[in-house]
């Protein structure tokens, strides 16, 4: 009986014993809620994880962090539970991070941390910095050279290139830019793409414009309307131009079986699409298979028998401008290696620049193909992105045009380094200096370059890595 006492009583010990030296509960979290005014937390805020990311953030305009918790602080500062707590992110890098703090029942310190830029990004390295033109750069990097698959964003960095705003979106974008309006409010507007490219429905890629407001929240987004005989539809990836906020201009491709292509009964060909949108009404709305000239003025993408593709991609609209001496439309037909411009009023084409329905008299060398990024410098003095495609040497081409003449002179065919940009692509001439974005470049050649116009001295260049590229890169004055 004793000999089984002693062993009970042992037992008894050892559990005692035991129980005395297992580790305390934590005490709960004096945290249950984080939220940033920008973006959303990367992972969602859980009271046992301390690291986080957030999809979006900048250092342009105040963000709001929200704790719900008490005794609260952040960046030292204290902070009420469930306020918004209003403040400037000193920077978007490795080495910078907001922290907040709270002390658990315990008293033992608790810390979140949100780190100010994801650690996987689209980074890049800025190899010329020499007095740029001042101004913010907008990027909308994506992975298309070498690597696919990683995360895509959108961009604005100083002239610099410090990082200054990112938003890590869940498919590439593109035409990144911001808008003053008529009464001065500032907007922001992108094309995001709705699902991964099919090269079976080439070039239909259905995009969405997205407009956000001078915080970069969402205000609105933007398809294309009802017209004619075309439904309603998603906008094209290419270009987005808001006017105001009731007010914008869209382009989109529509597949259509057609029976008005020179010598053929039917094809079924990308019909290309320009709209204008005001109060919700379409103003103006025009298709590129209204012209039958433009399926014989084709020099691509022009197999209307369809045995090679669906649809053929027979002038691919790749960009359009608004004439200030006008109001008129101008657009570049990358696949006829043309700028035509419309008229506003009843969209017959005024003039022809550049292929085979050229009006203005250019030799075979001041001609361009399959070009990009078409814009008005002054009246009737334009600049545009020369791919190149036909001779693999991409162009920055400027001309002075008479309309009424049909005479053109050429300001300028710059070739810079060598650089070929077999797609995408844009150019902008800030102040006597040429700010451009390659595109869809060569491996191992910049993305972005700004240079003086005449002396070619260049005073930034940037250039991604691990296979990224951004379809344009656009400066706008920094307000």
């Amino acid at each position: 009986m004793l000999h089984r006492l002693g062993f009970a009583a042992l037992a008894l010990a050892s559990a005692s014993l035991l129980a005395c030296s297992s580790p305390a509960p934590p005490a709960p979290s004096p945290v249950t809620g984080i939220t940033v005014s920008t973006g959303d937390l990367l992972p969602p805020f859980s009271p046992d994880v301390f690291s986080y990311e957030v999809t979006s953030l900048t250092t342009l305009v105040p963000v709001d962090v929200t704790v719900t918790g008490q005794d609260v602080t952040i960046d030292g500062a204290p902070a009420k539970n469930g306020v918004p707590y209003t403040m400037t992110v000193p920077s978007l890098d490795d080495a910078t991070s907001i922290a907040i703090q709270a002390t658990d029942a315990k008293g033992a310190p608790v810390t979140y941390t949100i780190h100010t830029a994801p650690q996987q990004r689209a980074r890049y390295d800025v190899t010329t910095l020499s007095s740029p033109e001042p101004g913010l750069i907008f990027l909308t990097p994506f992975q298309l050279v070498g690597a696919v698959g990683g995360p895509t964003f959108l961009y604005i960095l100083d002239e610099t290139g410090k990082l200054l705003f990112y938003k890590q979106t869940v498919q590439a974008t593109s035409d990144f830019e911001r808008v003053t309006l008529p009464n001065g409010t500032v907007r922001y507007t992108y094309i995001i793409q709705q699902q991964p490219i099919d090269m079976k429905t080439w070039p239909l890629l259905p995009c969405t414009a997205v407009v956000l407001d001078d915080h970069f929240r969402q205000l609105q987004t933007i398809q294309l309307a009802a017209a004619g005989a075309h439904p309603a539809g998603a906008v094209d990836v290419h270009e987005f131009r808001l006017l105001d906020d009731d007010h914008w201009l869209v382009q989109s491709y529509l597949g259509e079986t057609v029976t008005n292509v020179p010598g053929y009964t039917s094809s079924t060909v990308a019909s290309g699409v320009v709209q204008e949108v005001k109060s919700g009404n379409v103003l103006f709305d025009w298709e590129t298979t209204s012209v039958p000239a433009l399926y014989t003025q084709s020099t691509d993408g022009n197999d209307f028998t369809n045995s090679k593709a669906m649809y053929a991609d027979y002038n691919h609209l790749n960009a359009f401008d608004i004439d200030p001496s006008n109001g008129n439309l101008v657009l570049s037909l990358r696949h006829d290696d043309e700028i035509v411009e419309l008229d506003h009023s009843t969209g017959a084409i005024v003039w022809t620049l550049g292929g085979l329905g050229d009006d203005f008299g250019l030799a075979a060398a001041d001609k361009s193909s399959h070009q990009h990024h078409v814009r008005f410098v002054g009246p009737n003095h334009l600049t545009m992105f020369d791919n190149g495609n036909a001779t693999k040497l991409t162009k920055i081409r400027e001309y002075q045009i008479d309309p009424v003449g049909h005479t053109a002179q050429v300001l300028a065919a710059l070739s810079i380094d060598g650089h070929y940009s077999s797609a995408m692509g844009s150019v902008q001439k800030i102040n006597g200096r040429y700010f451009v974005g390659w595109g869809y470049r060569q491996a191992g050649e910049s993305d972005v370059t700004e240079l003086d116009a005449v002396t070619q001295v260049k005073s930034f260049e940037l250039s991604f890595q691990d296979g990224y590229i951004s379809y344009r890169a656009l400066k706008f004055p920094a307000q």
